[in-house]
């Protein structure tokens, strides 16, 4: 369970590190002031954090479960705003380009 929850700690922080180059690809710097891509980036790099250095240390005192779902939890959280942020923006230009249709 422990390698499972590892794996996936490291796929989502993989998936969000491409995820987050795609946005600020496509908003050139534009919002990143939004509240919820600084949140994702501070989940993101507890996440990380936590993978790095707590790893060794709870291997030692015996809490590596609690640490790994820890992570996980903060790396899949990171993936979850950050994908808000990016696909509702999607939807939201296509809603908005359906409703400035004009019928002559």
């Amino acid at each position: 369970m422990i390698s499972l929850f590892g794996s996936i700690t490291m796929v989502s922080i993989a998936t969000y590190f491409f995820m987050a180059c795609l946005y600020l690809i496509t908003e050139k710097g534009n919002k990143l002031k939004n509240r919820t891509v600084i949140l994702s980036f501070i989940c993101w790099s507890i996440g990380g954090l936590l993978f790095i250095y707590s790893g060794s240390y709870a291997e030692t005192h015996g809490m590596l479960g609690a640490s790994v779902s820890v992570e996980t939890l903060f790396s899949i959280l990171s993936l979850v705003l950050l994908g808000k942020v990016f696909f509702s923006k999607q939807n939201e230009e296509v809603t908005n380009k359906s409703t400035n249709l004009h019928v002559f």
